[in-house]
């Protein structure tokens, strides 16, 4: 689905898609929560509660929403897709003079059952928490149901309930429409037509060749781990033999060479992860849009002139993304903000430092990242200036930030820090 703005005056309403027991909402905090973390999981929560303990139907402003959950705009939207990757909701939108109108249908988790065979899930769970831990929730629900040795006596519904089937009651046809329990598949951008370019492209082999728990196994791989429709092509290559009647594609191997590539998520082709809300057509904006789109080693080659990025340099985006678990987003706003401030020296311990206040402030989007930079900065200077908006309008004469001295940003540094201590 794709994000739209959203002004803090456009109405949402929640509905429910399925009835939410007290077991499902202790899956929620359980299992799914290392999965989409403890922003989506209170957004949904709050979706529902305000659903369940309105006697009417419950509209309410984005504002409402904003100052409930104090979010911003980027890590409201961020939460929202979370919960809609994970299948717990779905969004839709329309507009009628002037204003949109959101509405956000809550589903129910998977059961415990469900969850622990889904792979997918399974596998994200172990990613997140490892699996000595995920055993030990698994164990939680399982349930002892053996009864070898013992003699069933349990009476039957007939012995209990001698029914006149002749009764009107049940000749009647009276449709009580009832909320059932409803979940949805999740959705994942694995695009099966271009896996098979590469595949046919690159080898003899066709699409029919491959068997459908192949291409689920593949798929779930590739999503987990976060890698792209050529990047996982190439690796099933390495490893498939058709030839063989069991274990065709050593999954095994394809595992462990995904992690590699995991590891260094910016060298795929194709960039993937979280967008800031930008619609204005104005030179920052543009700069904002590209930063989202491309990984930090594309950026780095633009902003050395389509020159290849040094091994150091990729180390250190690399170790951003790793250790401090930013986003492509940030990263390359971060990078921008550096060249800036050290004349086009990308030096580690001041990025570093500054990577650690950045995921400390939980920023997410590279609007939240410029926005906080500038924040950090104007706080130091002491004078106001104008923060840059995830909105519409951008001025075309605005300026991400002033080129300072050495001497500057070294105290920029010592602000930060002190800034977090008085926290």
């Amino acid at each position: 689905m794709t994000n739209l703005f959203i002004n803090e005056l456009d109405y949402y309403e929640t509905r429910l898609a399925s009835n939410i027991s007290d077991i499902d909402r202790e899956v929620l905090v359980e299992l799914y929560q290392p999965l989409i973390g403890h922003q989506a999981l209170a957004l949904y929560l709050s979706l529902y509660y305000e659903k369940v303990k309105s006697d009417d139907i419950a509209i309410f402003n984005h504002a409402h929403l904003f100052n409930k959950l104090q979010m911003s705009l980027g890590q409201l939207l961020e939460a929202r897709r979370l919960l809609e990757g994970a299948a717990l909701l779905r969004s839709f939108v329309k507009e009628e003079n002037g204003i949109k109108y959101y509405l956000y249908v809550l589903y129910a988790p998977k059961s415990p059952k469900d969850f622990f065979e889904d792979t997918l899930f399974k596998g994200l769970l172990i990613k997140y928490i490892g699996e000595k831990e995920a055993i030990r929730l698994a164990s939680n629900y399982a349930l002892e149901t053996k009864t070898k040795g013992f003699k069933e006596i349990t009476v039957l519904f007939r012995e209990v309930f001698l029914s006149d089937l002749d009764d009107p009651a049940f000749s009647q046809e009276v449709n009580i429409p009832v909320l059932g329990r409803k979940t949805i598949s999740v959705k994942t951008d694995f695009v099966y037509d271009e896996f098979f370019n590469v595949i046919e492209s690159r080898s003899q082999y066709k699409r029919n060749i491959f068997l459908k728990k192949e291409l689920k196994e593949i798929e779930r791989l590739a999503t987990l781990f976060g890698l792209n429709e050529l990047t996982i092509a190439e690796i099933v290559l390495e490893t498939f033999d058709p030839s063989k009647k069991e274990e065709r594609i050593n999954f095994s191997y394809i595992t462990k060479r995904a992690k590699d590539e995991a590891r260094y998520p910016f060298l795929q082709k194709k960039a993937r992860g979280k967008k800031s809300i930008i619609s204005s057509k104005t030179q920052l904006a543009t700069k904002i849009k590209l930063m989202e789109a491309v990984s930090p080693s594309d950026y780095l080659r633009i902003k050395q002139n389509n020159t290849t990025p040094s091994s150091p340099d990729l180390d250190l985006v690399n170790d951003l993304s790793k250790h401090f678990n930013l986003s492509n987003g940030v990263i390359n706003a971060l990078i921008d903000y550096v060249l800036t401030k050290l004349n086009n020296v990308l030096s580690r311990p001041f990025v570093e430092k500054i990577a650690a206040s950045l995921a400390r402030e939980g920023v997410e989007t590279a609007v939240d990242a410029m926005n906080y930079l500038l924040k950090v900065h104007n706080g130091y200077k002491k004078q106001p200036k104008r923060v840059v908006k995830d909105q519409s309008e951008v001025a075309k004469n605005d300026i991400l930030i002033e080129e300072v001295s050495d001497q500057e940003i070294e105290d920029i540094v010592n602000f930060i820090e002190k800034k977090k201590k008085a926290k």
